[in-house]
């Protein structure tokens, strides 16, 4: 078999079309260009007709086998993990072995070709088979002396390719296309680099039958061997050495590039690896070393996975995996491509401008709907979770480059169900965007990640921390404390909706701030209709390509006032009298 690697769709479909496969092995999951749209492009190609495909999957049962084979239009489906012997005998069904009658037909043409040449009188290595088979033309006695090296074998290969009997003109076409099969199979069962240029040259010399015998020879030797030589270094450099420079191994993944250090943990860019080939772009979170022996530390790791393990929403992070390795403890979570809404900020400001209002309240929106999905999240047993996220802040709100808004960090989330509580009067988080309470390190509920959230929305809107100070002290003081500047001070014709649910959500009292996340949502969605155009994740990312530069101008918005409650009553009035 001539086999073939790509490490992605996109270079899959390239080396499709470029030798058209027999037998093609796909993974469910590829990066790039989708699965289905590869099947899809392979179906759609009249020269492929003929190849099989089998699909490598995990999680499909027997009984449906067959269904899924339809419904994805593959021959076959392998199903994770599988042995050899299990790939040979799906390989042996779908290409069958030549019957008695092709073989015997595929020997009659080999002895034709080797009626050419003196019979050998020893059995035939891959090496005399290699130099024999070529060898259409005798060149003087056979030799006798045991010197058949591969050098000299093609030195007489190459040489004599060229040669063709003028008695015979019609059949040299028929016995150059089995020279050169053979040729191909037997350099790929010696493994000689480069096996695919050197078996292509019979399919140029049929192209210049027409030409002299004698004057090509020693041009055609000369050019090949040395175009043979510089490719086998080039080859084993390219391959080999850098992955292992670059890349890290990981347990099952591979780590890629650093993306951060935390408090407590570093956050890396991963592959993970399975059998066959399959991968998939994932994030590792690893405790740092001086705090993998130490069991508070590694207890709150542990406490996260497991808590945002329950959590299945499209504005939360996945958790995929936790682990440990070498004493280590990882967690691999979903990968988003993008940044995150401290960088945004960040980018607004370096522009001298704010995020506009709909894309904030937007933002917001998606993270209330997050918190409002964790707060009334239950277990199996229907009893609440109870879970506060306590750390919302712009660092844990990550922004996909397609506009996708996720919350992630459940690192300090307080769960009443789970294992290691934490205690109440132990101050963590973002001290700028705590809540008063658990400022002073009282007994918290939801309320605090509402508190949390309106801190965010303020600043994004404004442009400006809410809770500024000279040190952590002062700034934990005002936030004890919070006095709330009026948005209109730092916004001009800012609605004010806005201002009012600002307000509430930033309440000192959690008793006067809004009753659940959910209706902070909505309050928030009510405002966005007022605007034009409607935001959407499409929306976000054009803001995202924006801030980088690649956008020129960014759509401007129209607000379009609410009518006040007295003009709705005095036109009644009017119509009365």
């Amino acid at each position: 078999w001539d086999i073939k690697v790509a490490k992605d769709g996109e270079e899959a479909l390239k080396v499709i079309e470029s030798c058209f496969p027999d037998l093609i092995f796909i993974s469910a999951v590829l990066p790039k260009v989708r699965t289905a749209e590869v099947i899809k492009n392979i179906k759609s190609k009249p020269e492929l007709k003929g190849s099989k495909i089998i699909l490598l999957a995990t999680g499909i049962k027997d009984d449906v086998i067959e269904v899924e084979k339809k419904k994805k239009e593959v021959d076959e489906i392998l199903c994770k993990p599988f042995s050899e012997t299990k790939i040979v005998e799906c390989i042996d069904n779908l290409i069958p072995a030549p019957s008695v009658e092709e073989v015997k037909k595929e020997e009659k043409k080999e002895e034709g070709l080797l009626d050419l040449v003196p019979k050998p009188e020893k059995k035939l290595t891959s090496e005399d088979l290699f130099g024999e088979i070529i060898e259409e033309k005798p060149q003087g006695p056979p030799k006798t002396e045991e010197k058949e090296k591969i050098d000299d074998l093609l030195h007489k290969t190459l040489s004599s390719i060229g040669v063709e009997k003028p008695k015979k003109t019609e059949a040299v076409p028929k016995i150059e296309t089995d020279v050169d099969r053979k040729l191909t199979e037997t350099l790929a069962g010696i493994q000689i680099p480069k096996a695919k240029k050197t078996a292509q040259f019979p399919k140029e010399e049929v192209k210049e039958t027409p030409k002299p015998v004698e004057e090509p020879k020693k041009e055609i030797v000369e050019e090949k061997i040395i175009e043979k030589a510089p490719p086998k270094e080039e080859k084993k450099t390219e391959k080999i050495v850098p992955p292992e420079e670059k890349e890290e191994r990981f347990g099952n993944y591979i780590l890629i590039e650093k993306l951060g250090t935390g408090g407590m943990a570093e956050i890396y860019k991963a592959k993970m690896e399975g059998v066959e080939g399959f991968q998939k772009l994932v994030a590792i979170k690893r405790i740092l070393p001086q705090f993998s022996h130490n069991k508070d530390f590694t207890s709150m790791f542990i406490d996260e996975a497991k808590v945002a393990a329950q959590l299945s929403h499209r504005n939360i992070v996945h958790i995929y995996d936790l682990g440990k390795i070498e004493n280590s403890y990882f967690i691999a979570m979903e990968y988003m491509e993008g940044t995150d809404l401290r960088k945004v900020v960040h980018e607004a400001r370096e522009k001298k401008e704010k995020i506009p209002i709909p894309i904030a309240l937007f933002i917001a929106s998606q993270v209330a709907s997050a918190l409002d999905y964790a707060h009334n999240k239950k277990d199996h047993n229907g009893k609440p979770l109870n879970i506060v996220h306590r750390d919302v802040s712009p660092q844990n709100i990550l922004i996909s480059k397609d506009g996708e808004i996720k919350i992630c960090d459940f690192g300090i989330a307080k769960a009443a169900s789970k294992a290691s509580h934490t205690r109440a009067g132990s101050l963590k988080g973002k001290l700028q965007y705590m809540s008063p309470e658990q400022a002073w390190g009282k007994q918290i509920d939801y309320k605090s990640d509402i508190f949390s959230l309106g801190v965010v929305l303020y600043e994004m809107i404004t442009g400006k921390h809410l809770f500024e100070g000279d040190s952590e002290l002062s700034i934990l003081e005002k936030v004890r404390h919070p006095k709330v500047e009026k948005i209109s001070k730092f916004v001009k014709d800012c609605p004010q909706e806005i201002e009012n649910l600002i307000e509430k959500a930033l309440k000192e009292n959690p008793d006067e701030r809004y009753s659940d996340a959910n209706s902070m949502k909505k309050d928030i969605e009510e405002i966005l209709t007022r605007y034009e155009p409607r935001v959407s994740e499409r929306t976000i990312s054009d803001y995202l390509l924006y801030l980088e530069g690649k956008k020129d101008k960014f759509i401007e918005f129209k607000y379009t006032p609410v009518i006040k409650k007295e003009e709705i009553e005095e036109k009644p009035k009017e119509k009365k009298v």
